[in-house]
């Protein structure tokens, strides 16, 4: 899948334009540029442009780089995602499914938000030691 393809399919799958991109990267990367990479008249973006264009789509920026190498995307888990860009729309929702499909985890985050900072963070650390 080239660079083209690929950023073609994510802008269709999510319903954005060119100029949705630019505004969601914060203006990092121009409609114009994107629209260009889209069509494949713009095959080997700079990294800041790479890095700008993940933002705007919503993505994970190591996928974009292997698919802008020629690789091919790798599937990377709503969890994996978190672990390592924070919450991210699709993450979020992928949580609060879960949330609601599962009453024990939805009661335990609605305990969670009663707490504060001090007490959160001495629960992570025993549900870390716990994990082991």
């Amino acid at each position: 899948m080239t660079l083209a393809e690929y950023v073609d399919r994510i802008m269709r799958e999510r319903g954005l334009s060119s100029y949705e991109v630019e505004k969601r990267s914060g203006g990092e990367i121009a409609d114009s540029y994107v629209t260009r990479i889209r069509q494949g008249k713009s095959k080997h973006p700079s990294v800041p442009k790479l890095k700008a264009l993940a933002k705007g789509l919503d993505i994970d920026y190591r996928a974009l780089v292997e698919v802008a190498a020629g690789s091919q995307p790798q599937k990377i888990s709503a969890k994996a995602k978190w672990a390592t860009e924070g919450w991210t729309a699709e993450s979020l929702a992928s949580a609060m499914n879960k949330m609601v499909r599962n009453e024990t985890l939805g009661r335990a985050v609605q305990l969670l938000l009663t707490k504060d900072d001090q007490e959160l963070n001495s629960l992570i650390a025993r549900l870390k030691r716990t994990k082991k």
